[in-house]
């Protein structure tokens, strides 16, 4: 089958995830591409890649170099309006939407036109998602895969009590913070808190001064560095992976609009028990009472993450429930969804192969203009900034 997915945020190819910290979408994008060049069908990926390249054998096309061609299949990736397959150069038998944003937005205006006019299916990413859309275009929920990186092998290990957080400054940050300082500090000894965030993390990465908006928050982390508190930098893929095995549970404020939740599916995978507001996509990640825990507001986020950080047995079952049932569903998995939804599989051999020649690496590329829901949100991120890993910006679809 021959497969075009197009993508419109910010320059990146199949080597970014291991480069630099990239958006939870545009780490799927590329998640997607390569399992699906893996089970043999001829993909390619246009966005705003510097350059044509192969990688894994899915081959990135910049914008401008996409000239016309016939797929079986389009993706548009979070936007409707790539589903005229760039006024018409991607031509397709089958459209299809990837959507991560609320349903409402999909019902009026351009978004409902451009549903309609291209008799587009629609890709939600969970229940939680696909509960609220009321419209009448075919509708299927495909969970998210995870990466191979956040796949490691069971090692039997006992974390230090530290916490983490992934979510952006304004997902009720300053609240779990303080609720911190107040529950947890006194009674977990050498109990940590590691906030990773492209905007805190600025003054570490000599990129400038916190945004006027966070300084209070930044104040306040800093003034209580030493309850435990630390500013982290975002990190690629393979730093994630590790920062979440090292660590003893992942708090999720949430946000009603977020339900991709990418860095939970990340961290479950590896081993990581959660603690969420029952808001978003949560609730299609989490188990409750097995891989973590959903609870009603920002106080139970705190009391039950100082149970988990004190009780070795209970993060023990915890961690080894998140594991085992996160780590079944790679990339591969829904690549074959893909595959029985919208296509065929392709038994005979790839219709494309690999340029021989041998790939550049990118330039570092710290641009903060993704529209991705999870990890960088334009309007918390200032350019030279990598991506917060939960900024909710991908919802805006246009």
């Amino acid at each position: 089958m021959k497969i075009c997915l197009l993508e419109d945020s910010l320059p990146f190819d199949g080597l970014t995830p291991d480069q630099r910290p990239l958006g939870g979408f545009q780490r799927a994008v590329a998640g997607l591409a390569a399992a699906l060049a893996r089970r043999r069908h001829d993909v390619t990926v246009i966005n705003h890649a510097d350059a044509e390249r192969w990688v894994d054998g899915v081959r990135w096309l910049p914008f401008g170099e996409a000239l016309t061609t016939s797929y079986d299949l389009l993706i548009a990736c979070g936007k409707p309006s790539l589903l005229d397959g760039m006024n018409g150069r991607v031509l397709a038998s089958r459209r299809v939407l990837w959507s991560v944003a609320d349903p409402a937005t999909l019902l009026e205006g351009d978004n409902a036109q451009a549903l309609r006019e291209r008799n587009a299916d629609l890709w939600f990413i969970g229940s939680m998602q696909a509960g609220r859309y009321q419209g009448r275009q075919p509708a299927q929920v495909v969970l998210p895969g995870v990466a191979s990186v956040y796949r490691p092998a069971d090692v039997e290990r006992l974390p230090p009590p530290v916490a983490i957080v992934t979510a952006s400054p304004d997902y009720r940050l300053e609240s779990l913070i303080r609720l911190w300082l107040e529950k947890v500090a006194p009674v977990v000894p050498g109990a940590e808190l590691h906030i990773y965030s492209s905007l805190l993390s600025r003054p570490l990465r000599a990129a400038g001064p916190v945004p006027e908006a966070q300084q209070a928050l930044y104040e306040l982390i800093a003034a209580n560095e030493g309850l435990g508190l630390k500013i982290k930098a975002p990190l690629p893929d393979r730093g994630m992976a590790l920062v979440y095995q090292q660590a003893r549970v992942h708090l999720h404020p949430g946000h009603a609009d977020d339900f991709a939740v990418w860095t939970l599916y990340d961290s479950h995978a590896c081993g990581l028990p959660a603690v969420a507001r029952m808001v978003g996509g949560t609730m299609d990640c989490v188990t409750n009472g097995q891989t973590g825990y959903l609870v009603p507001d920002d106080e139970a986020v705190v009391n039950v993450a100082a149970q988990i950080l004190s009780d070795a047995s209970l993060y023990n079952r915890m961690s080894e429930a998140a594991g085992s049932l996160a780590r079944r569903r790679s990339w591969d998995v829904v690549a074959l969804d893909v595959e029985l939804l919208w296509g065929e599989s392709v038994p005979e051999a790839p219709a494309t192969t690999e340029a021989p020649a041998a790939v550049a690496p990118l330039s570092a590329i710290d641009l903060a203009l993704a529209a991705d829901d999870d990890l960088n949100d334009p309007a918390n991120t200032l350019p030279g900034d990598p991506p917060d890993s939960q900024a909710d910006a991908d919802n805006r679809q246009g």
